[in-house]
């Protein structure tokens, strides 16, 4: 629900939008796909949780600081870990979603693809589900922008869009309102017909909008960093299209490495979370760090090449190398 308004959520004629984001449908929520296998966290019933078939999730910390509150949620599946940040700003009219897609395993992961969507019913406060989605922005585009919109027909000024500025982005919009359906990102990526894709194209009924990332090829150890916009006036859409395309970096340093039975972290701060992997991707040791310099035993691990990573309180990788016990 949003009230762009800002005059309470009892005054106005309506007073307030939406529903935006929650219909409880299969066709609403996040997907990611690597090597062909995709992971769907689709919205039913209003309940996500932690049940999202095939993948082991949770959220792993809630942050509220007044005005500001972030919330982060982990999920993994086969040694790839997806973690979203979503951090909603009461004094403004956006919530900011940063996605971090990592490969704790020893071997490339291919044709990876991320896919979010909502199917937004600005009108719903006034009895309807119909309303004009639009691609306002999508690729080719010299600024890189990528932005879909829900706009009501009885209340023009209640709006939702998906904005991002970057190249790995197009925006689409669904031809009908049973789409997207399971295994279907790498399609939209190519251009399902299914769905509509440039600027200016418009469909007036219930139906999705989204984003979809190609983001390639991710190998071992490696990441893919995006972050997209939830708008609600239209505004703010030129203010808030952009991307965040680095993971925080601390000068952390790690010796002995190869080690035959313990190793340290330099320039490691207390609080973070150090996590070793197996080839396989199955997590084999966990240490909380307590000050710089510390040793970490790992002498009953097998000889062999492990995945070694460090996040900070907030959840975020901040660190990854990899590991040799011998």
């Amino acid at each position: 629900m949003c009230d762009p308004d800002r005059d309470g959520w009892s005054s106005g004629s309506p007073s307030y939008f939406g529903d935006f984001v929650l219909r409880g449908g299969n066709q609403e929520g996040w997907s990611y796909m690597a090597d062909g296998n995709q992971t769907n966290g689709w919205n039913k019933n209003a309940d996500t949780g932690s049940r999202i078939p095939g993948m082991n999730c949770s959220h792993i910390s809630y942050i509220d600081s007044g005005y500001l509150v972030k919330t982060t949620w982990q999920g993994v599946a086969s040694g790839l870990y997806l973690t979203q940040i979503t951090t909603v700003d009461t004094h403004n009219l956006y919530v900011k979603v940063q996605v971090i897609v990592e490969n704790t395993t020893l071997s490339s992961f291919a044709d990876v693809y991320y896919m979010r969507t909502i199917n937004a019913h600005p009108d719903a406060a006034s009895g309807s589900y119909t309303a004009v989605h639009k691609i306002e922005y999508t690729q080719p585009d010299s600024l890189n922008r990528a932005l879909v919109s829900t706009r009501g027909i009885a209340n023009s000024q209640s709006y939702i869009s998906l904005s991002t500025t970057d190249d790995r982005a197009k925006a689409f919009i669904a031809k009908n309102d049973i789409l997207p359906i399971a295994n279907t990102i790498d399609n939209i990526v190519f251009g399902d017909t299914n769905f509509l894709y440039r600027k200016n194209d418009s469909v007036v009924g219930n139906v999705c909008i989204g984003l979809v990332y190609d983001l390639s090829s991710i190998p071992s150890g490696g990441s893919a960093v995006f972050t997209f916009y939830y708008n609600f006036v239209k505004k703010t859409d030129s203010t808030h299209i952009d991307a965040v395309n680095t993971v925080e970096q601390l000068p952390i340093s790690l010796y002995p490495n190869p080690t035959s039975g313990s190793f340290s972290l330099m320039g490691i701060t207390s609080g973070c979370l150090v996590n070793v992997y197996d080839p396989v991707g199955r997590k084999v040791a966990q240490f909380k760090t307590l000050h710089t310099g510390e040793s970490y035993d790992i002498s009953h691990l097998q000889t062999g090449c492990y995945a070694l990573e460090v996040k900070n309180l907030a959840g975020m990788v901040v660190y990854r190398n990899s590991l040799v016990k011998y």
